[in-house]
């Protein structure tokens, strides 16, 4: 924190006295003088802690919390064909087209939650999106110290305080496969069933249980024998709707992760979506 203070303080600050000086003397050089020149001093000394004053009114005004009337209902939103309400969580992210940069609206951040307050009108407009992900790998810790709204939260937070963090890190998604690039967000080229075209290094991995059905994902073969699968599933949900999960585990928790993973994003999707379209296989 404290380099990247300095490293600020080098690259704005330091030059502005240097130049605001530079100024004077050229002013000088060029026949300034009485109280023009001295004015010209007076700019140069002010130069320094003015602009350090404007740039920590900057950075307050820039981290400013978006209004409490937007943020106090759910995002209300179509994806499609599909219309849904996103809570106002850290871990949830908001697409809405195909320029990741551009088009990114993650609830983390500030500034995103104002610039989609901005595009409802605080909250009182649907918003179009393309792509609707949920992130536990990054920030989980955020996610369990804001509180837990919803019900998948209070799971994954639980899991976290049962000391099995690792094991419910994973990222999921519902998302139009016209509307974005889906390279960006790794998701499998296609439904995630025996017609998949496997690559070299991967498997279709099938798992099934009484309670969560039958599940299929491809998985990434571990480059050493201690490593980790890493796995992927994705299948429709509407004609123009599709729904995804990717996640890592060791083979001997492969299967149970598999399943937890899947049970956690029906929940999501359940949550978020009409629930009758966010079944899998039985």
């Amino acid at each position: 924190m404290l380099g990247n203070l300095w490293i600020d303080v080098l690259i704005y600050l330091v030059p502005i006295p240097v130049i605001a000086r530079a100024v004077v003397l050229a002013l000088r050089s060029g026949g300034l003088s009485g109280r023009w020149l001295l004015a010209a001093n007076l700019v140069g000394v002010l130069a320094l802690p003015g602009t350090y004053a404007g740039l920590i009114l900057y950075g307050k005004w820039d981290r400013r919390a978006a209004p409490v009337s937007c943020t106090d209902r759910p995002i209300s939103f179509t994806l499609s064909d599909v219309a849904g309400a996103a809570p106002w969580s850290h871990v949830v992210s908001l697409y809405l087209g195909q320029d990741l940069r551009a088009d990114a609206r993650r609830l983390f951040s500030v500034r995103h939650r104002r610039q989609i307050c901005r595009a409802t009108s605080n909250g009182t407009k649907v918003l179009n999106i393309e792509a609707l992900t949920i992130n536990t790998r990054n920030r989980f810790y955020d996610l369990c110290r804001e509180g837990t709204a919803q019900s998948w939260e209070a799971r994954i937070c639980q899991g976290f305080k049962n000391g099995d963090s690792y094991g419910y890190q994973f990222e999921a998604g519902i998302f139009n496969p016209d509307g974005i690039r889906i390279g960006y967000f790794s998701i499998p080229v296609a439904e995630t069933n025996k017609n998949y075209p496997i690559a070299e290094n991967e498997i279709l991995k099938t798992t099934s249980s009484p309670g969560v059905g039958l599940v299929s994902a491809v998985c990434r073969e571990p480059y050493s024998p201690n490593g980790t699968f890493f796995c992927r599933m994705r299948r429709p949900l509407t004609a123009d709707v599709s729904i995804y999960w990717k996640m890592s585990a060791p083979e001997e928790r492969l299967e149970e992760r598999m399943l937890r993973v899947e049970s956690l994003t029906r929940e999501i999707c359940s949550s978020i979506l009409d629930a009758d379209i966010c079944r899998g296989s039985d």
